[in-house]
């Protein structure tokens, strides 16, 4: 099952947002040790629904969270045109069975419904060949790449830049 997370589902959020950020630290910015002393109010921040923002799960059976994206809405008058989608991660043992085709797909229509929404960015290390395959898979075009964007154990790694222009946008 796939909706939308809530304040209640912080605790799931948090101990499969940690087993991800050790599992995969090159596929994430954010640093576990780091993250591991956040508060309550702040792993609740981080998913609260506000402003065009939102975090959506993959639940089994159980109610057992295995899969995690999280879009952001820019607010800035300016910017307020673009969203970010951030914090995908879909549990090994789930992997190669459609689960992050079906929550990109659910993100993507909550946030297209959004008034004055005209394009999606999310970024990508440049050696994670199945992540970016999934993102160009659901429409999504390369447009940058920032060198040495992660620093990894003492390694570096180049990020791809990708973007979703939705329908209706015009670029001049």
């Amino acid at each position: 099952m796939i909706r939308k997370l809530t304040e209640s589902d912080w605790e799931k959020y948090q101990v499969l947002r940690l087993y991800g950020l050790r599992e995969a630290p090159m596929a994430f910015g954010a640093d576990p040790i780091v993250e591991e002393s956040y508060t309550k109010q702040r792993v609740v921040e981080s998913i609260r629904e506000s402003a065009g923002s939102f975090a959506i799960g993959w639940f089994d059976e159980q109610e057992k969270l295995l899969g995690v994206m999280r879009f952001f809405r820019e607010t800035n008058r300016k910017t307020a045109h673009k969203g970010h989608i951030r914090g995908v991660y879909v549990h090994p043992k789930l992997r190669g069975q459609g689960i992050a085709t079906k929550l990109f797909l659910f993100l993507l229509a909550e946030a297209t419904g959004q008034t004055g929404l005209r394009q999606v960015h999310v970024a990508v290390n440049a050696e994670n060949f199945s992540a970016k395959a999934l993102y160009e898979k659901m429409g999504f075009v390369v447009y940058g790449r920032e060198p040495a964007g992660l620093l990894v154990e003492g390694h570096f790694y180049d990020e791809l830049l990708l973007i979703l222009q939705l329908e209706g946008f015009k670029s001049r």
